[in-house]
């Protein structure tokens, strides 16, 4: 029979242990990924949606202001780069129904942007997310290579060029 000292070891350690893989897995995303849905009720994952081809994954939230203020920038940066659009995955990190969060999009602030909600884990939760937005640039295997955390200049030619960089790897 263990005594408290021993006891209380084994459950620290234990719990230690798997706070420990917990952290080793999350943040990169190389996992399983996350698991999303549209507007239309299409599911998929996010590696079958990228491909096994570098991405952009791009966190937003209805509820997050600077999100709102973003979101039109990256529609038309979307719209003026048609070759690297199907590249840039947009997903919602609302827990509301996705056709919702797309009413939302069009009815508040008029756009007609497509966008995924993550129907598994949350974004927050695969890539160790703390804030929204947030823009992830994916290597071709899922794994986060770079992180821009709040929102970022979709107008600034640095970011085009950052990104066509990434996406041609």
């Amino acid at each position: 029979m263990l005594d408290r000292r021993a006891a209380l070891a084994l459950l620290l350690g234990g719990a230690l242990a798997g706070i420990a893989a917990r952290s080793a897995a999350a943040g990169d995303g190389s996992r399983d990924g996350l698991r999303l849905e549209n507007a239309r009720g299409r599911r998929t994952t996010l590696p079958a949606l990228t491909g096994g081809r570098p991405a952009i994954l791009h966190v937003w939230a209805t509820w997050c202001a600077p999100c709102l203020t973003e979101l039109p920038e990256l529609a038309r940066y979307v719209a003026a780069h048609p070759a690297e659009a199907e590249a840039v995955v947009i997903v919602s990190a609302d827990t509301r129904p996705t056709a919702d969060v797309a009413a939302f999009l069009g009815e508040r602030i008029g756009l007609d942007l497509a966008t995924w909600r993550s129907t598994g884990p949350t974004p927050g939760d695969v890539y160790g997310l703390t804030g929204l937005p947030a823009t992830l640039f994916l290597a071709a295997d899922g794994t986060v290579v770079a992180r821009h955390a709040g929102s970022l200049d979709w107008t600034a030619p640095e970011t085009a060029a950052r990104i066509a960089a990434h996406l041609a790897r």
